[in-house]
């Protein structure tokens, strides 16, 4: 009788990537076994070579890379020794891939119901009204709210939670036996990421597919792994059961992990309260859309922002928090007057902000800066590190040659970056790098008011926390008032000064930090204080 024989296996694994000089062992003898059915998590820090791991199942590589040895076998089949022909047949259908970057990754100039079909046709050999109707099918199953409508829009005209679901929603159209989901809940709050994760293992129970869980949030990955592995520099240092690994972890590296885990409760204790007027104010904001059957063809109108009224003050962190789709961004785009209101006023120091031009806008510009939540779509792929730093400082006249050098090293040194990455392009970063570059160019500016929207969701837990005490040490030395933007309570707890919670484009409740926590009056509140309180 033959031995029943794992769904997929890595044995020795060595992926290099290379474009000139010496290779980049990304990953460096790896070895991992994923059991048919089994929900396998993998976690690290970024740069580990967790994705590049992920990538080479499938041949999938980066330009530059090759596996140099090793064995990939898959339903008994040698991964490394298949034709690329033979490799297409399987990906996207037997092996399915939730990338990390869905804005990358998902197409720009499809909208979401082409870009499901061109799968469905292809995995599923459907057509017509029953390939339609299993696209609307498979978005409800990612939870993605009013399906028919959504179908017909564009990836930039989603959030970055809505993005990855129609990710996920891609990756079950092929009916995988191996589901790969690297970072698949990261850029999803508490609530809607605890509904995916119970809605993989829903589908896992149903069509028995393997998971390979890729992440570095520990916490996340627990609920639904069976065993896990931590991975170093290329390499798997400890294999266990989900449990065992928690309770007694025997790597420093996997027990150093642990200690950074953030809890609520355990971050700021105090609240600073900020006197005088506020740096930045709105009144009764609100932000319509149009919504389009066509290029021209009106179909009506949504309110995205609905009658948000906050303050800011110099000196001050304001955090707001809510679930994916809420509108967060777009309240942060209307700070920035990246886009206008449709009504309302936003004043700063207490000028309108919709009525400054010129000098005055410019000035404005400089002041406050903006940390996106998609570091790869903020970062021009055509330039090197360095240049996308300097920029701001070459547009706004602050620096120019030997000290313009000088001060691109010290920002990318302040938030934990190399300055020998400066002759490097944003591809050829891991994800938590290229949010760090994301910060360093806005830091650029020294300015007075730094809007952060969701700028540490897709780091490692000890690279979150350094970013999370740069900011703290940057508001205490120069004064700087934060509004940070996030779905991990956690990392709000640490941080604010006064936390608004916001919910279907509306403030649900604000208070103060840590009484929010304690004393949550809002229903939905108090589920995202229950869902972040839950510890391993």
């Amino acid at each position: 009788m033959m031995e029943n024989m794992p769904l997929l296996s890595i044995r020795n694994l060595k992926t290099y990537i290379g474009t000139g000089g010496p290779p980049v062992k990304a990953v460096d003898g790896a070895d991992l076994e994923i059991e048919a059915g089994e929900t396998f998590g993998l976690v690290g820090e970024s740069g580990c070579g967790k994705t590049i791991l992920a990538l080479s199942i499938a041949r999938l590589l980066p330009p530059g890379g090759r596996i140099i040895s090793g064995q990939i076998q898959f339903e008994r089949q040698e991964l490394t020794q298949r034709t690329e022909e033979q490799l297409r047949a399987l990906r996207g259908g037997k092996i399915a891939y939730i990338f990390q970057d869905p804005m990358s990754a998902l197409n720009p100039v499809m909208n979401v119901q082409e870009q499901l079909l061109e799968t469905i046709r292809q995995h599923r050999q459907l057509t017509g009204g029953a390939a339609s109707d299993l696209a609307v099918e498979l978005l409800r199953q990612a939870q993605i709210p009013d399906p028919q409508r959504r179908l017909h829009q564009y990836p930039h005209e989603l959030s970055g939670g809505l993005r990855q679901r129609v990710m996920i929603a891609m990756a079950l159209s092929g009916n995988p036996s191996l589901l790969i989901a690297d970072e698949a809940t990261t850029a999803l709050d508490v609530t809607t990421q605890a509904e995916i994760l119970s809605l993989l293992k829903n589908l896992q129970k149903k069509i028995g597919m393997g998971i390979l869980l890729i992440t570095h949030d520990l916490l996340a990955v627990a609920p639904l792994s069976d065993r896990i592995a931590v991975m170093r520099a290329g390499r798997i240092v400890e294999t266990a059961r989900t449990p065992e690994l928690y309770k007694n972890p025997t790597h420093p590296y996997t027990q150093t992990l642990l200690n950074c885990l953030p809890k609520v409760g355990q971050g700021k204790q105090t609240s600073r309260v900020v006197p005088g007027d506020p740096l930045l104010e709105t009144i009764d904001l609100r932000k319509r859309f149009s919504l389009r059957s066509g290029a021209f063809t009106p179909q009506g109108w949504l309110e995205a922002v609905r009658g948000v009224s906050i303050k800011i003050r110099a000196g001050e962190s304001v955090c707001l928090v809510g679930e994916s789709g809420c509108v967060k961004t777009t309240l942060a785009r209307l700070l920035c007057r990246l886009d206008l209101p449709t009504h309302g006023f936003i004043r700063y120091r207490g000028e309108n902000l919709q009525e400054l031009r010129g000098k005055q806008l410019r000035r404005f510009r400089r002041s406050v800066q903006l940390i996106f939540q998609d570091p790869m779509a903020s970062l021009n792929p055509l330039m090197r590190i360095g240049q996308i730093v300097a920029e701001p400082l070459i547009i706004h006249r602050l620096a120019q040659g030997k000290d313009l050098e000088e001060r691109v090293g010290t920002l990318l040194g302040e938030v934990g970056l190399d300055p020998s990455l400066a002759s490097r392009f944003p591809q050829s970063l891991s994800g938590g790098q290229r949010q760090r570059v994301g910060i360093a160019r806005a830091l650029s500016m020294n300015p007075e008011l730094l809007i952060c929207d969701e700028p540490v969701s897709s780091l490692d837990l000890s690279v979150q926390a350094q970013i999370l005490k740069l900011l703290t040490d940057l508001q205490a030395k120069r004064g700087l008032s934060l509004f940070f933007i996030s779905h991990n309570l956690a990392v709000v707890s640490a941080l604010a000064d006064r936390i608004l919670v916001m919910r279907e484009g509306q403030i649900l409740e604000e208070g103060t930090n840590p009484e929010l926590f304690r004393s949550p009056r809002n229903p939905y509140t108090q589920t995202l204080v229950n869902l972040a309180m839950k510890t391993i």
